[in-house]
């Protein structure tokens, strides 16, 4: 380094004073130069120790807490506590609605039903003008005629097994097209009333929403198979106002929001004779019913592929 150069450079110049006295001066300028240099070296390094050395008291210190059996002990009682209320909630709720529309007992009495609707379908910026005619069984059984200016369509679920029509051309139902039409059936608020005291069903109460001016409670109804749905129950009325879901539809997958009013009573169950339904937060369907029928006479045959 340059100090192991300059000592022999002083004695050499020691008889030239000049020389010598500016050697002397630049050699201990050095000197202190790397004094200070060591010395700011030292202190950064400390700095860099008392930084790890408090992260690592405060690590072991948070890891004690999560660790400490009590407390996670507690946390899991606290998140039990919750998930119990919401359940116990949302199933005092879902069955105040089951009594605001007719009650569990006349819901009980209904083995299926007819339902012809007249609807309006936007796509893009076409209107499509249709009926819709839906015999139903539930749970796992329902027939569904679409008449279009174009002609007539019939789907058919029969338990596991589904058909559709189109024409004169007879085909099975695709894999997708029987998930969704038992996943209509699911959501049914028929069905969903009937099932309202099964332990099958999970219903959680999301907490309150206000939507147009109504306050709304949220539910959310579950399967075993993990599908859901929410429904939304005007706070006044105990009626449903709203459904909301994920889907299939003539759109492709989308968010979809079935808006209902108009309700009417029908052999002792209240009804809405009015739906909208939203497809991703746009206009999709909406549908008016002109007839329905409870408790019709179905022969076993009526679900079979022709």
């Amino acid at each position: 380094n340059i100090l192991s150069v300059l000592a022999p450079l002083r004695l050499k110049f020691m008889n030239n004073p000049g020389v010598y006295i500016g050697l002397n001066k630049l050699h201990w300028s050095l000197i202190r130069m790397k004094r200070k240099t060591i010395f700011s070296l030292f202190w950064i390094y400390s700095m860099i120790i008392l930084v790890l050395q408090v992260s690592y008291i405060f690590a072991l210190n948070v890891n004690s807490k999560l660790s400490d059996p009590n407390i996670l002990l507690l946390k899991i009682q606290e998140k039990t506590e919750s998930i119990k209320s919401s359940l116990l909630e949302g199933r005092k709720i879902l069955l105040k609605a089951v009594e605001a529309a007719g009650g569990l007992e006349n819901f009980k009495k209904i083995k299926n039903f007819n339902i012809k609707t007249q609807n309006v379908l936007t796509l893009s910026q076409n209107e499509l003008q249709l009926t819709v005619t839906e015999t139903a069984m539930p749970p796992n059984r329902t027939k569904q005629v679409f008449e279009m200016p174009a002609g007539k369509r019939i789907q058919v679920l029969n338990g596991d097994t589904g058909w559709k029509q189109i024409g004169v051309t007879i085909s099975d139902l695709s894999g997708t097209e029987k998930r969704e039409m038992k996943r209509g059936l699911f959501r049914d608020a028929i069905h969903l009333f009937q099932m309202s005291e099964s332990e099958d069903l999970k219903i959680e109460y999301f907490g309150d929403e206000t939507i147009a001016g109504k306050t709304l409670h949220v539910l959310r109804i579950s399967d075993k198979s993990g599908d859901f749905f929410n429904i939304y129950i005007d706070v006044e009325t105990f009626l449903i106002a709203k459904k909301t879901y994920h889907g299939s539809s003539e759109v492709g997958l989308a968010t979809l929001e079935e808006i209902y009013s108009d309700y009417r009573e029908v052999d002792g169950v209240k009804l809405p004779f009015h739906t909208v339904v939203r497809a991703n937060a746009k206009k999709f369907i909406d549908a008016i019913i002109i007839d329905v029928k409870l408790n019709i006479q179905i022969d076993e045959e009526f679900f079979m592929r022709n």
